[in-house]
């Protein structure tokens, strides 16, 4: 019977094989946030892997026997290991040797490795799964993180995160027919959930031109049964995105809205909850 490390790794290698293919040891960690300095930065940070230097992405993971160093000290990496540590290379620490395992599940793994791939695929370009949409911000306005049916929220969220493409800002945003947010320029906003509201709720969004998109939400005491790896409180960052990544693809699309909750209330902080976000705004869905 396979253990997880070795079913991490196989899912691993098989998601970023341009890295794998000089693999030198267990996942360890993930690269969660990423600041350069200076023209040559890319040149100026590396993951040296068996001796070849790599350069670090958004949620790749480091392997135990990994090096991240800078060259540049105005540059910073920010790690997240498996017991929670986080460990920011950079300034004081120009070089960090990378040690331990991560103990995840086999579905959360699964998750943060097409999360990955998304945020950063393996030769440097994002990926654009099948399911993202392609057209611009400039087409008809549409909600592609939502479903046309009903979406979840959990009872006591107080927050609404919503992201749309297409459409001619300014824009207004309306529940159960009152008015919420108007003068909106930006293709997304958190709109605050009054306590005590109906189980049942209605949102528009409307642009400038009259166009609108109207979605239905129902309240939930819970959320649905996690797999094993995957936790409905994360601490770290790599927690936060499995549980938002699994959630995109919970009760066919019916919990997008819940996801996008989880990453907000850390996007503003977290370079790859913020980007994942953009990316659910979008349309994307874990595989």
């Amino acid at each position: 019977m396979k253990t997880i490390a070795a079913i991490a790794m196989m899912l691993w290698a098989a998601l970023w094989p341009s890295l794998a293919s000089a693999a030198s040891g267990t996942p360890a960690g993930y690269v969660v946030s990423i600041s350069l300095a200076g023209e040559d930065a890319a040149s100026k940070t590396a993951i040296v892997r068996n001796g070849a230097e790599l350069p670090a992405k958004l949620m790749m993971p480091v392997l135990s026997g990994d090096t991240v160093f800078l060259r540049d000290a105005a540059s910073r990496i920010r790690l997240e290991m498996g017991d929670g540590e986080v460990v920011e290379v950079g300034g004081g620490l120009p070089r960090f040797e990378v040690q331990g395992e991560i103990d995840t599940g086999d579905d959360a793994w699964s998750v943060i490795a097409a999360i990955g791939d998304v945020l950063g695929g393996g030769d440097g370009t994002p990926v654009a799964p099948d399911n993202m949409v392609s057209k611009g911000d400039d087409g008809a306005l549409a909600m592609p993180m939502a479903r046309r049916g009903t979406n979840f929220v959990l009872a006591d969220q107080k927050a609404l995160w919503l992201g749309w493409t297409g459409g001619e800002a300014p824009f207004q945003i309306s529940i159960d027919g009152n008015k919420t947010m108007s003068g909106i320029q930006d293709r997304q906003a958190a709109v605050a959930l009054a306590e005590g509201q109906a189980e049942r709720i209605e949102v528009l969004v409307e642009d400038a031109r009259g166009h609108r998109v109207q979605l239905r939400l129902k309240r939930a005491a819970a959320l649905p049964d996690l797999p094993k790896g995957i936790v409905a409180k994360p601490q770290g960052v790599a927690g936060r995105l499995a549980l938002a990544g699994w959630l995109t693809g919970a009760g066919e699309g019916a919990w997008r809205l819940a996801a996008a909750q989880v990453l907000s209330e850390v996007s503003d902080r977290e370079p790859a909850a913020a980007a994942l976000l953009d990316a659910m705004r979008r349309g994307w869905t874990a595989p």
